[in-house]
């Protein structure tokens, strides 16, 4: 069952993504391991959510893993190529980033340019995509380490 649309973000709520083994190096996480899907990361938001563990899937189970970024740290303003862009976490039916029937902490990390929300209709440019997973990934802190799955060749 859906929860309520929940608006608000305490700038210290933690919002959480599920990483691979693959995607961190030295204890912080690459920014290839950003999903930007329909122009939008999604996370769990930690008020919502029973554990951190919920943003685990067991159908991705080498995503073993748990980063995140605070609601305050979200980048807001970024420079030339995405100088007019801004991103906002949110928690809205009409972004489609409601809560999920099968996911009550789901919200999105949105990204907007001269107050038009991007979308499939406005995808976002390579030079754009690569400067917001650049910036996410400076600041998200790994709450759990991901462990290497699957064989292990030993040569």
């Amino acid at each position: 069952m859906c929860r309520p649309i929940d608006p608000s973000f305490a700038p210290e709520e933690r919002l959480f993504i599920r990483v691979s083994y693959a995607r961190v190096r030295d204890g912080h996480v690459r920014p290839d391991a950003i999903r930007i899907e329909d122009c939008a990361v999604s996370v769990n938001r930690e008020k919502y959510s029973d554990s951190p563990a919920d943003v685990l899937l067991a159908a991705a189970p080498e995503h073993n893993g748990i980063a995140f970024i605070v609601a305050g740290d979200v980048p807001t303003a970024f420079r030339p190529p995405a100088d007019h862009l801004v991103s906002r976490v949110v928690d809205d039916p009409i972004c489609n980033s409601a809560p999920l029937p099968d996911n009550k902490a789901h919200a999105e990390i949105r990204f907007v340019e001269r107050g038009k929300p991007y979308d499939k209709q406005m995808p976002l440019r390579a030079a754009v995509k690569s400067r917001l997973k650049d910036a996410i990934a400076d600041r998200l802190n790994i709450y759990l380490y991901p462990t290497k799955y699957g064989p292990v060749n030993e040569s």
